[in-house]
């Protein structure tokens, strides 16, 4: 499909600790979904993969444009 975006290696948690919204537990070793709306606040947090959450998230945000 050729989409490229940035990976952010966190070392620190410095990002972590700015974006992280408090009431979603983010300190899962696990790989976490994050979604940041155009206006840069959090708009989805979860460390477990819900592609239909994840898709239902991604839609809304791309509607708003």
């Amino acid at each position: 499909m050729g989409l490229t975006y940035p990976v952010l290696f966190d070392d620190g948690g410095l990002v972590h600790d700015q974006y992280n919204p408090g009431d979603i537990p983010t300190n899962s070793l696990y790989p976490q979904d994050w979604i940041i709306g155009a206006d840069g606040r959090v708009r989805y947090v979860n460390t477990i993969y819900d592609p239909v959450e994840l898709m239902a998230v991604l839609d809304a945000e791309l509607d708003v444009r």
